[in-house]
């Protein structure tokens, strides 16, 4: 039985690979993102603010800090800290942004910096094989800083049941919970103690978001 369960898993896997080719060659030729002055659009993704009262920081108050430091055409998607802008440097903007928040938080606050077409292209290569979870679950897609330092055969389900690591696409990391009682969800730390990496967590949900704004 766990024979043909892997084989029907590898049969997914390489459907997916084959789908998410398909979606890079689409991105390639499609319209790039951009704000109104030509410059690309990214996506900054700020790890663990406004969680649990802590690390407060108002939307408003983020706009404007982007602005200080050099972004355009800033929008805040959401409270948990995702924001679209336009920057001669984006990665140096969100640098220094993270700074300034950081010292004035009294911690590290890190922000993951993605290309808007970058995450289109993610949506487009449907890493779950699927537009939209089936009922009860959950999908959670982990922003990475950089390569896992450990290596993990995906897809991998953590001893606790709840949760599958399916596919590393790129630097997105993509995961399917299915709640158990008394289980918690995908979280930052957790990702960031498996794989050995730096991460920010969001929803499927929330990256659909992203790209429709």
């Amino acid at each position: 039985m766990r024979g043909a369960v892997k084989r029907g898993a590898m049969k997914k896997a390489a459907k997916r690979g084959s789908t998410r080719r398909g979606a890079v060659k689409q991105a390639a030729t499609a319209k790039h993102a951009t704000s109104a002055d030509g410059a690309p659009t990214h996506v900054a993704l700020l790890r663990a603010i406004n969680l649990g009262g802590r690390t407060v920081v108002k939307m408003a108050d983020l706009k404007l800090l982007f602005e200080k430091h050099g972004a355009r055409a800033v929008r805040t998607i959401l409270a948990s800290g995702n924001v679209l802008f336009a920057a001669d440097d984006a990665q140096g903007c969100a640098a220094r942004v993270s700074a300034a928040l950081s010292k004035k938080q009294g911690r590290a606050v890190p922000i993951m910096v993605r290309s808007l077409d970058a995450v289109r292209a993610l949506v487009a290569a449907r890493p779950y094989g699927a537009p939209m979870p089936p009922a009860g679950t959950t999908w959670y897609v982990s922003f990475l800083d950089a390569a896992p330092g450990v290596s993990h055969a995906l897809p991998h389900l953590v001893p606790t049941g709840d949760v599958t690591y399916l596919e590393l696409v790129g630097l997105e990391l993509c995961a399917s919970v299915t709640p158990l009682p008394g289980k918690t969800s995908v979280e930052n730390f957790k990702v960031e103690q498996l794989f050995k990496v730096g991460a920010t967590v969001r929803t499927w949900n929330t990256v659909l978001r992203l790209i429709a704004e």
